[in-house]
Protein backbone atom coordinates (compact mmCIF):
# COMPACT_ATOMS: atom_id res chain seq x y z
CA UNK A 1 0.00 0.00 0.00
CA UNK A 2 1.58 3.75 -1.05
CA UNK A 3 1.93 6.28 1.81
CA UNK A 4 -1.35 8.32 1.18
CA UNK A 5 0.46 11.42 2.80
CA UNK A 6 3.00 10.97 0.05
CA UNK A 7 1.40 10.20 -2.78
CA UNK A 8 -0.71 12.96 -2.34
CA UNK A 9 2.07 15.32 -2.37
CA UNK A 10 3.50 13.29 -5.10
CA UNK A 11 0.42 14.38 -6.89
CA UNK A 12 -0.25 18.24 -6.23
CA UNK A 13 3.53 18.49 -7.17
CA UNK A 14 3.16 16.67 -10.68
CA UNK A 15 -0.78 18.01 -11.66
CA UNK A 16 -0.42 21.26 -9.19
CA UNK A 17 -3.56 22.89 -9.09
CA UNK A 18 -5.48 23.97 -12.57
CA UNK A 19 -5.70 27.37 -13.70
CA UNK A 20 -8.37 28.81 -16.30
CA UNK A 21 -6.80 26.89 -19.12
CA UNK A 22 -6.59 23.11 -17.68
CA UNK A 23 -9.59 21.35 -16.42
CA UNK A 24 -8.73 18.74 -13.70
CA UNK A 25 -11.73 15.85 -13.79
CA UNK A 26 -11.94 12.78 -11.17
CA UNK A 27 -14.10 9.75 -12.25
CA UNK A 28 -15.33 6.93 -10.05
CA UNK A 29 -17.59 3.86 -10.13
CA UNK A 30 -18.85 1.90 -7.67
CA UNK A 31 -21.59 -1.29 -7.31
CA UNK A 32 -23.55 -2.90 -4.70
CA UNK A 33 -23.27 -6.49 -3.68
CA UNK A 34 -27.16 -6.33 -5.53
CA UNK A 35 -25.32 -5.51 -9.01
CA UNK A 36 -26.42 -2.14 -8.57
CA UNK A 37 -23.40 0.07 -10.54
CA UNK A 38 -23.30 4.11 -10.41
CA UNK A 39 -20.73 6.40 -11.99
CA UNK A 40 -19.88 9.68 -11.26
CA UNK A 41 -16.70 12.48 -11.99
CA UNK A 42 -16.48 15.73 -10.02
CA UNK A 43 -14.32 18.77 -10.90
CA UNK A 44 -13.48 20.52 -7.73
CA UNK A 45 -11.97 23.30 -9.33
CA UNK A 46 -15.65 24.37 -10.28
CA UNK A 47 -17.94 22.89 -7.56
CA UNK A 48 -19.10 20.31 -10.17
CA UNK A 49 -20.03 16.51 -9.12
CA UNK A 50 -22.59 14.85 -11.46
CA UNK A 51 -23.41 11.10 -10.96
CA UNK A 52 -25.86 8.21 -12.52
CA UNK A 53 -27.22 5.06 -12.01
CA UNK A 54 -26.41 2.31 -14.87
CA UNK A 55 -28.11 -0.60 -15.97
CA UNK A 56 -28.48 -3.11 -13.27
CA UNK A 57 -25.57 -6.17 -13.68
CA UNK A 58 -23.47 -3.66 -15.55
CA UNK A 59 -19.51 -4.37 -14.59
CA UNK A 60 -17.72 -1.88 -12.23
CA UNK A 61 -15.26 -1.80 -15.26
CA UNK A 62 -18.42 -0.58 -17.45
CA UNK A 63 -19.27 1.96 -14.72
CA UNK A 64 -15.65 3.39 -14.40
CA UNK A 65 -15.61 3.53 -18.64
CA UNK A 66 -19.70 5.58 -18.14
CA UNK A 67 -17.74 7.65 -15.80
CA UNK A 68 -15.06 8.63 -18.19
CA UNK A 69 -17.48 9.39 -21.13
CA UNK A 70 -19.72 11.42 -18.61
CA UNK A 71 -17.05 13.74 -17.77
CA UNK A 72 -15.77 13.60 -21.54
CA UNK A 73 -19.19 14.59 -22.75
CA UNK A 74 -19.19 17.35 -20.07
CA UNK A 75 -15.72 18.49 -20.81
CA UNK A 76 -16.56 18.92 -24.68
CA UNK A 77 -19.46 21.58 -23.33
CA UNK A 78 -16.80 23.94 -22.17
CA UNK A 79 -13.80 25.78 -23.96
CA UNK A 80 -10.28 24.68 -21.94
CA UNK A 81 -6.83 24.28 -23.92
CA UNK A 82 -6.57 20.66 -21.87
CA UNK A 83 -8.04 18.67 -20.04
CA UNK A 84 -7.29 15.84 -17.61
CA UNK A 85 -9.08 12.60 -16.55
CA UNK A 86 -8.09 11.04 -13.42
CA UNK A 87 -9.32 7.53 -13.09
CA UNK A 88 -8.88 5.05 -10.26
CA UNK A 89 -9.15 2.56 -13.05
CA UNK A 90 -6.35 0.95 -14.89
CA UNK A 91 -7.82 -1.32 -16.32
CA UNK A 92 -10.73 0.95 -18.00
CA UNK A 93 -7.59 3.01 -18.77
CA UNK A 94 -6.06 0.34 -20.86
CA UNK A 95 -8.96 -0.74 -22.34
CA UNK A 96 -9.40 2.86 -23.69
CA UNK A 97 -6.00 3.73 -24.89
CA UNK A 98 -5.39 0.08 -26.41
CA UNK A 99 -7.41 0.88 -29.28
CA UNK A 100 -8.33 -3.00 -29.58
CA UNK A 101 -11.78 -3.79 -30.43
CA UNK A 102 -14.32 -3.33 -27.13
CA UNK A 103 -17.86 -5.31 -26.28
CA UNK A 104 -18.20 -1.69 -24.61
CA UNK A 105 -19.53 0.80 -27.09
CA UNK A 106 -19.06 3.68 -24.49
CA UNK A 107 -15.08 3.00 -24.92
CA UNK A 108 -15.84 4.13 -28.84
CA UNK A 109 -17.27 6.72 -27.56
CA UNK A 110 -14.77 7.65 -25.49
CA UNK A 111 -12.55 7.69 -28.62
CA UNK A 112 -14.43 9.62 -30.72
CA UNK A 113 -14.93 12.30 -27.95
CA UNK A 114 -11.34 12.47 -27.27
CA UNK A 115 -10.67 12.60 -30.94
CA UNK A 116 -13.26 16.09 -31.85
CA UNK A 117 -11.44 17.24 -28.63
CA UNK A 118 -8.22 17.18 -30.15
CA UNK A 119 -9.88 18.48 -33.56
CA UNK A 120 -10.96 21.32 -31.50
CA UNK A 121 -7.64 22.28 -30.11
CA UNK A 122 -7.96 20.75 -26.14
CA UNK A 123 -5.62 18.43 -25.28
CA UNK A 124 -6.69 15.43 -23.31
CA UNK A 125 -5.02 13.35 -21.08
CA UNK A 126 -5.93 10.51 -19.32
CA UNK A 127 -4.56 9.84 -15.63
CA UNK A 128 -4.47 6.80 -13.53
CA UNK A 129 -4.43 7.91 -9.80
CA UNK A 130 -4.05 5.92 -6.61
CA UNK A 131 -7.29 5.10 -5.11
CA UNK A 132 -7.59 6.10 -1.59
CA UNK A 133 -4.54 7.78 -1.10
CA UNK A 134 -5.84 11.54 0.05
CA UNK A 135 -6.14 12.76 -3.62
CA UNK A 136 -9.10 15.19 -3.22
CA UNK A 137 -10.48 15.04 -6.45
CA UNK A 138 -10.76 11.22 -6.62
CA UNK A 139 -12.22 11.14 -2.75
CA UNK A 140 -14.57 13.18 -3.65
CA UNK A 141 -15.59 11.21 -7.16
CA UNK A 142 -15.70 8.25 -4.84
CA UNK A 143 -18.26 9.98 -2.90
CA UNK A 144 -20.31 10.74 -5.29
CA UNK A 145 -20.60 7.71 -6.85
CA UNK A 146 -21.28 5.90 -3.61
CA UNK A 147 -23.96 8.98 -2.67
CA UNK A 148 -25.97 8.06 -5.68
CA UNK A 149 -27.14 4.86 -4.35
CA UNK A 150 -29.06 6.90 -1.70
CA UNK A 151 -30.57 9.85 -4.17
CA UNK A 152 -34.20 9.90 -4.25
CA UNK A 153 -34.28 10.75 -7.54
CA UNK A 154 -30.54 9.70 -9.48
CA UNK A 155 -30.41 10.00 -13.17
CA UNK A 156 -29.35 7.05 -15.09
CA UNK A 157 -27.50 6.02 -17.69
CA UNK A 158 -29.28 3.01 -19.96
CA UNK A 159 -26.46 1.18 -21.05
CA UNK A 160 -26.38 -2.34 -22.77
CA UNK A 161 -24.87 -4.79 -21.14
CA UNK A 162 -21.62 -6.39 -22.65
CA UNK A 163 -21.50 -10.30 -23.95
CA UNK A 164 -19.21 -11.21 -20.94
CA UNK A 165 -21.90 -9.18 -18.26
CA UNK A 166 -24.82 -11.07 -19.80
CA UNK A 167 -22.59 -14.10 -19.51
CA UNK A 168 -21.65 -13.58 -15.62
CA UNK A 169 -25.24 -12.58 -15.13
CA UNK A 170 -26.13 -15.83 -17.01
CA UNK A 171 -23.71 -17.70 -14.98
CA UNK A 172 -24.80 -16.20 -11.71
CA UNK A 173 -28.22 -17.25 -12.44
CA UNK A 174 -28.09 -21.01 -12.73
CA UNK A 175 -25.73 -21.43 -9.86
Amino acid sequence: MANPSLTSSLFTELFGRPNSDVLHIYTDGSRLENGQPSSAFCIPALDISNSWLLTRHSSITSAEIHAILKALEFAYSLEHSSVFIFSDSLSSLTSIVNNKASQIQAIYDIRRIISNLKSAGTKTSLVWVPSHCRISGNELADLAANNCFNCINPRHISNTLSPSELCSLLIAAHT
